[in-house]
């Protein structure tokens, strides 16, 4: 609820106050600007809520459902809204009742394991580099998974990009959330225990 609320109206004040001045280059809003903006605030209320309340991210599993039920609240609230101003309608509003089900939680669901391994690793670093690596990592991958969807949906208004955008770019995506999730979503009993808390952070790839 935090950062559906917060992340829809501070990154709809960002929207409002900058875009008269973008002039021709207002597809910087959309494309760049817009995920931004949206990801940090989504980011910062999970932390906030991280650090309050340290056990609703006891593992990678919890921290992606956090972070996926943010971006659904977020996403949720933003359809809505557009679709009373009447900015989406007709089979515009139909697609992005579909996608945003699949696109926003998959973007946020990234920002969600980022925090946990953040907080995992905070409580033994004290030269504040535990939000470098993996942390920076998956906040990079949320922020690209939404502006490549945003960028679709903008070369394809209409509703037309919010479906390609979740039927080409979620995909992969999920396949990535997969491996770090350790190579299956097991969906049906998506929070079973695992052996990972948040004194033992995953390992980092070697390259």
């Amino acid at each position: 609820m935090l950062g559906a609320f917060l992340g829809f109206v501070v990154s709809l004040a960002v929207n409002k106050a900058i875009s008269a001045g973008l002039g021709d280059a207002k597809w910087l809003l959309p494309v760049f600007i817009g995920p931004l903006f949206e990801e940090a605030i989504k980011v910062f209320c999970m932390l906030a809520v991280a650090l309050a309340l340290p056990r609703v991210f006891p593992n990678r599993r919890y921290s992606v459902l956090v972070g996926a039920v943010t971006g659904l609240g977020f996403g949720v609230l933003a359809t809505i809204v557009t679709m009373m101003t009447g900015e989406a309608q007709g089979f515009n509003a139909f697609a992005r009742l579909v996608a945003t089900p699949i696109t926003q939680p998959l973007f946020s669901a990234f920002m969600g394991i980022g925090i946990f391994v953040f907080l995992s690793r905070r409580s033994t670093d004290s030269s504040g580099s535990s939000i470098l690596g993996l942390p920076a990592l998956f906040a990079l991958i949320a922020f690209s998974s939404h502006a490549l969807a945003n960028t679709i949906d903008f070369v394809a208004p209409g509703g037309v990009g919010a479906f390609v955008a979740a039927l080409t770019i979620c995909p992969l995506f999920v396949f990535l959330l997969r491996d770090f999730l350790g190579g299956h979503l097991n969906i049906l009993h998506f929070l079973e225990p695992a052996d990972e808390s948040s004194e033992a952070p995953p390992p980092e790839p070697q390259f």
